[in-house]
């Protein structure tokens, strides 16, 4: 798994060093990130904004692929800091200063995060077309649930993130078709949970707490309630694709009750 990167040599190298692990494939030109980035096993993009004296292209790049992971990673000077307000106008919401005290560290943890959710960029692909049809604000949240389901307990705090209200956010749920939103946070829990049930590294418990469930046993409880069966049993017999096709059947599955 990639990340597209163009940056200046000086950046690249220092980024190498942080990630020694991580293929990096090198953009000649903003038109050749743009044709990378529809490239298998991409994960995410990292670019210096200010590299070539302008942000107009960058922003292009962060508004027509929303569902790939964005970083910015520039100098500590006025224009890389005007560079990241700028984007963030954009939907950027990752940004990294060259040299920063533990940037290292920091650059391994957004990499795992976003390493973790292939999953869940298949299911925001399969949705592309409907999310395109929420309101920005709203985009942006439902993308974050993906990448950040940690962040989420209950559809009040969607609501939140997105600045609207809970029955607006239900709303804009049934006039595009997306299911609804408590299912929708679900499935976001159930993607990253599943990619760290796979990993050799991962145990229930430390699922659990990076999923922000309070008692394992919560977790075990969801996974029941669309899988029909234990945590270990969804890693052993079940493969990424074959959960994926679940996930949408069961949130695009009408509901047998009116949900609160």
């Amino acid at each position: 798994m990639a990340l597209i990167v163009f940056l200046p040599p000086r950046s690249h190298a220092q980024l190498q060093s942080s990630l020694p692990n991580q293929e990096l494939r090198r953009a000649r030109s903003w038109a050749d990130l743009g044709s990378q980035m529809g490239q298998p096993g991409v994960i995410g993009v990292v670019v210096d904004p200010t590299a070539d004296g302008t942000v107009d292209e960058a922003a292009k790049i962060l508004r027509s692929h929303p569902l790939i992971p964005f970083f910015a990673y520039v100098p500590l000077t006025p224009a890389g800091l005007r560079s990241v307000f700028h984007l963030s106008k954009h939907g950027l919401e990752d940004a990294f200063i060259c040299g920063a005290a533990d940037v290292d560290r920091k650059w391994q943890k957004a990499i795992e995060i976003v390493s973790g959710g292939r999953l869940a960029f298949a299911l925001l692909r399969a949705m592309e077309t409907r999310i395109a049809q929420l309101p920005f604000q709203l985009n942006r949240t439902l993308i974050d649930i993906f990448e950040r389901p940690h962040r989420y307990d209950c559809v009040t705090d969607i609501a939140r993130h997105a600045g609207i209200s809970v029955r607006s956010l239900y709303r804009n749920f049934e006039r595009t078709g997306l299911g609804s939103p408590r299912k929708m946070l679900t499935v976001a829990k159930l993607a990253r949970g599943y990619s760290l049930l796979v990993s050799s590294a991962s145990q229930l418990g430390r699922v659990c707490h990076t999923l922000s469930y309070s008692r394992p046993q919560l977790f075990s409880e969801t996974v029941a309630e669309v899988f029909d069966c234990s945590p270990s049993n969804l890693r052993r017999d079940s493969n990424a694709d074959e959960v994926v096709l679940h996930l949408l059947e069961w949130l695009y599955k009408p509901a047998r009750y009116h949900e609160a």
